[in-house]
């Protein structure tokens, strides 16, 4: 829950598990009103596969799909807007070390590239962490942006 500066009640979070015990849910209300919710599922590995994400009117305005490596890893994470289309938004790839450990760089050792669209913002960010030639040390976010003309 989090309150407001006179302590009252600003937004109330209620979350919702299964019977394994898994979160399968969660609303958001803004004093008593519903104003957004979400529901994740699962696979047989109890992985989350997708999180799907909903207005206040109740409808479906992004979802997010997880994939998952041999070793139940998490390698990449998908955002779609759903009111764009199913325009993929952004991409984010995991990588991990030979004992199945995030490789998360140090941020003094993170080296940064981007690639920009042709009206100069960022369409995918590459980081590397120690060595730009250490392809396990890797992390890609890539963003679609629609412009209205």
């Amino acid at each position: 829950n989090l309150f407001d500066e006179q302590d009252s009640l600003a937004y109330r979070y209620v979350a919702c598990y299964d019977t394994n015990h898994l979160l399968v849910g969660w609303k958001i209300y803004e004093q008593k009103e519903l104003i957004e919710r979400w529901e994740m599922s699962y696979d047989e590995k109890e992985n989350i596969i997708e999180a799907d994400h909903y207005n206040d009117k109740d409808k479906k305005i992004d979802s997010y799909i997880f994939t998952y490596d041999d070793k139940d890893n998490l390698i990449n994470l998908q955002q779609y807007d759903l009111e764009q289309n199913n325009k993929k938004i952004e991409e984010v790839s995991f990588s991990y070390d030979s004992n199945n450990k995030l490789i998360i760089p140090n941020e003094d050792e993170i080296d940064e590239q981007y690639e920009y669209d042709d009206e100069g913002n960022w369409v995918k960010k590459i980081m590397y962490g120690g060595s730009i030639t250490t392809i396990d040390n890797v992390v890609i976010i890539e963003r679609k942006i629609e412009y209205y003309k």
